[in-house]
């Protein structure tokens, strides 16, 4: 003890383990605390913010779905359209088509209605050159001669 004081240290009695030691403890207990309080505040948080996540995963799916779906329905509706183009395009051919048959028949109207006095004029100088004409003709002009001879 002696020695400690000639060396200028600390005695027993100088050291006061007692009243360090008891804030020393409620220090670190308190230290303790806050960090475990502070930890299980984040992990609510954490837990709180992977259910927002949760969620939200949950409804993107969802719509991922309901967009999924749409996009199908325009798929289909597309290729309908595409169809209905290669339809209007096939109609819209043959119609042209059917124009210029119409077209040609009407040129070829037109052409027989000009050539009907010439084929009239034909087909009665072919039938006045027929037998049947000339025969026909007999009978007109003796018919009155042969009634004649029936009534006498």
């Amino acid at each position: 003890m002696g020695w400690r004081v000639l060396k200028d240290l600390a005695t027993p009695t100088d050291r006061p383990v007692n009243r360090v030691a008891a804030p020393c403890g409620q220090l670190m207990n308190n230290m303790l605390r806050r960090a475990a309080d502070n930890a299980e505040t984040k992990l609510k948080k954490a837990d709180d913010a992977c259910k927002v996540v949760i969620k939200e995963h949950d409804k993107v799916k969802s719509d991922m779905m309901t967009l999924q779906k749409q996009v199908s329905e325009l798929n289909k509706k597309l290729t309908d359209q595409e169809l209905l183009k290669k339809k209007v395009a096939s109609l819209e051919q043959s119609l042209k088509d059917e124009r210029e048959a119409k077209a040609k028949l009407a040129i070829q109207v037109e052409e027989m209605e000009r050539d009907k006095p010439g084929i009239r004029r034909r087909a009665v100088n072919r039938f006045l050159q027929t037998d049947l004409y000339a025969n026909l003709m007999v009978d007109r002009y003796t018919a009155g001669w042969v009634s004649a001879h029936r009534c006498v």
